[in-house]
C-alpha cells in the first residue's frame, strides 16, 4: 500500500542482511551481489517486502528506490555490543556460532539510511549497510579489558558468519564518523554504569535465524 501511495516518489526502504547466506570471514561479507538465501520467516518477510517495492516499481517509472540492507546498529540500550557487555560483565557463557559481526553505529545508519534517497534508482538500488567485519572473540576481549572481566565462550566456533561487504556504501558516502574502539568502549562504560536497558536481546548468535 505505501508503494502504491507514492507512486512518483524517491523511497528507502528499511530492509536487512538477514536474508545473506554464512560467508567466509575472510571474503569480507556478502555483497549487494551476492544472491539471497533466506532462513527463519524473517528472512523470508525481508525478502517479500523488496520484492513488493520492486513490483510496484516495475509499474511506475517514476518511482525510485534503495533497498537498504542494514546490518546490526549500535545503540547504548540496544544492539550487539551492549548484549555482549552485558555477557561479558555478568559472566554469561558466549557462543561462537556466530563467530563475526558487522559494527555500525546508530548515527552512522541513520545518516546513511537519509543518503541513501540520493542514489535511489529504478530497477531499486541495493546498499548495504554494515560497518567493519569484528571477530566476536576480539570484542569480548576488548570489552572485557573496558570491565575489568574476562569472557567465557562456550561451544565451536563456526567457519562462517552472517556479515556483509558495504564497499559500496563507503565508496558512494565516504567512510563512517564512529570507530569500532569508540563504539566498544562506550558500550562497556555504559553497562558498568548501569546505563539503560531496553531488554530486547538481539540474539545475533542464533546461526539458525531462528528469533
Amino acid at each position: 500500500q505505501v508503494a502504491v501511495k507514492y507512486a512518483d516518489s524517491s523511497i528507502v526502504n528499511f530492509s536487512s542482511g538477514n536474508p545473506y547466506p554464512h560467508t567466509d570471514p575472510a571474503l569480507g561479507g556478502a555483497t549487494e551481489q551476492t544472491e539471497l538465501n533466506p532462513q527463519g520467516i524473517y528472512g523470508y518477510s525481508i525478502l517479500a517486502r523488496e520484492t513488493a517495492f520492486n513490483t510496484s516499481a516495475s509499474g511506475n517509472k517514476d518511482q525510485k528506490v534503495t533497498h537498504y540492507r542494514l546490518m546490526y546498529a549500535q545503540h547504548l540500550g540496544y544492539g550487539v555490543l551492549v548484549d555482549l557487555a552485558r555477557m561479558v560483565n555478568s559472566g554469561e557463557q558466549i557462543s561462537l556460532e556466530m563467530p563475526h559481526v558487522n559494527l555500525i553505529s546508530q548515527r552512522d545508519a541513520i545518516d546513511r539510511a537519509l543518503r541513501g534517497f540520493e542514489i535511489a534508482a529504478n530497477p531499486s538500488t541495493l546498499l548495504n549497510v554494515a560497518g567493519p567485519v569484528v571477530p566476536v572473540e576480539d570484542i569480548c576481549a576488548k570489552l572485557g579489558s573496558f570491565l575489568g572481566k574476562e569472557p567465557v565462550f562456550v561451544g565451536e566456533k563456526a567457519d562462517t558468519a552472517l556479515i556483509a561487504n558495504d564497499d559500496f556504501c563507503v565508496k558512494s558516502f565516504g567512510p563512517y564518523r564512529d570507530g569500532v574502539d569508540e563504539m566498544l568502549e562506550a558500550a562497556a562504560k555504559w553497562v558498568k554504569d548501569g546505563g539503560e536497558y531496553w531488554n530486547l536481546p538481539t540474539m545475533f548468535g542464533r546461526a539458525d535465524h531462528r528469533y
